[in-house]
């Protein structure tokens, strides 16, 4: 058979196919809520060694963000005041990863913050992303159970509350 005429109707029931599939099918790799998360290992800004596992029995807050990015200006120090202080005694931690390590030391020096922070792009690209920032919640087993993007930071801290809430915090 003529593989001229059967690639553009291969094209053709691939089209028509691709809506049908589940939205994950083109994540691969990627955490969904409910998934395990796998223990994680990486440097803060300070030096120590951190693990995820580490935190076990207590809601963990990743915050991905970028230094670039007006809006995870804007969202950090709201992280700092409104997560962070206001859960740190409550069974919750809150890490900061900042996906890009241009800067990082003046953007946690700049907005004061007090969290963990770390440089690393590889543990952002296990979750669904598609913008920074990116927060995403972790049960006290390490489950993701959590996350919300690409909403303005005023509207991500009442998001953030509220799950945290609902895990008990």
């Amino acid at each position: 058979m003529n593989t001229r005429k059967i690639a553009p109707l291969l094209l053709f029931f691939l089209g028509l196919l691709l809506p049908l599939l589940p939205q994950n099918a083109f994540a691969q790799g990627k955490l969904a809520p409910g998934d395990q998360v796998p223990d994680y290992t990486f440097k803060t800004l300070a030096g120590k060694t951190v693990k995820l596992s580490q935190f076990k029995g207590k809601n963990i807050v990743l915050a991905f963000m970028v230094h670039g990015s007006g809006a995870c200006h804007s969202f950090a120090p709201k992280l700092e005041k409104d997560i962070w202080r206001a859960f740190k005694g409550r069974n919750t931690v809150v890490l900061g990863v900042l996906v890009r390590a241009r800067k990082a030391k003046q953007f946690k020096q700049s907005h004061g913050l007090s969290f963990p922070v770390a440089v690393d792009n590889r543990l952002a690209a296990k979750f669904p992303s598609d913008g920074y920032p990116f927060v995403a919640i972790l049960d006290g087993k390490g489950c993701f159970r959590f996350s919300t993007k690409g909403v303005a930071a005023k509207r991500m801290i009442p998001q953030i509350i509220t799950s945290l809430k609902k895990l008990g915090a």
